[in-house]
């Protein structure tokens, strides 16, 4: 991981990251995100330990997992439609054998409100949320970490958000 930060991150929170990761998601009672490895040649082919399908990517996600909220997930600017990049770049390779784009599948995808790449990850990512009784606040921007004590006793005491042109202050998480 070091290499891929190009040194720019300390090799102590690398291993904090890798250390807490893993175990991150025990303590929901949403799914985590389904991961599917991708047959796509590696990034850095050159470097040592390089192999075809180190990369992975979210699975289609059923937004219908998410209420009300469904409405609220942001379509992508750009790969709007549910093809997961495995089927985009290696499988169907619509732009280069359209024959092997699968149409029906992609609406019956659409009409069941199945979503790809970016999307299925935040869509499971909220689902967590929501499972955990965390509902986000929209248009708000976080604006300042209020801080309490002093000197080496300095700790996060919340975060002051402004919605609305009205500030607040949230305090941290249990």
């Amino acid at each position: 991981m070091g290499r891929l930060t190009a040194g720019r991150t300390p090799v102590d929170l690398l291993e904090h990251y890798v250390d807490r990761a893993r175990g991150s998601w025990r303590s929901s009672s949403a799914p985590p995100p389904r991961l599917r490895p991708m047959t796509w040649p590696d990034y850095h082919p050159r470097w040592r330990g390089q192999v075809s399908g180190r990369m992975l990517e979210p699975a289609l996600y059923d937004t219908g997992r998410l209420g009300p909220w469904a409405a609220r997930l942001r379509r992508p600017p750009v790969l709007g439609l549910p093809i997961p990049l495995q089927e985009a770049t290696v499988e169907w390779r619509p732009s280069y054998t359209p024959e092997k784009f699968d149409a029906a599948a992609v609406q019956a995808r659409v009409a069941a409100g199945q979503v790809a790449c970016g999307q299925a990850l935040i869509g499971a990512l909220l689902e967590a949320c929501l499972t955990a009784g965390i509902e986000p606040l929209l248009e708000t921007r976080a604006v300042e970490i209020a801080m309490s004590g002093g000197g080496a006793d300095q700790q996060v005491a919340g975060l002051v958000v402004e919605h609305g042109g009205r500030r607040r202050e949230l305090p941290p998480p249990p």
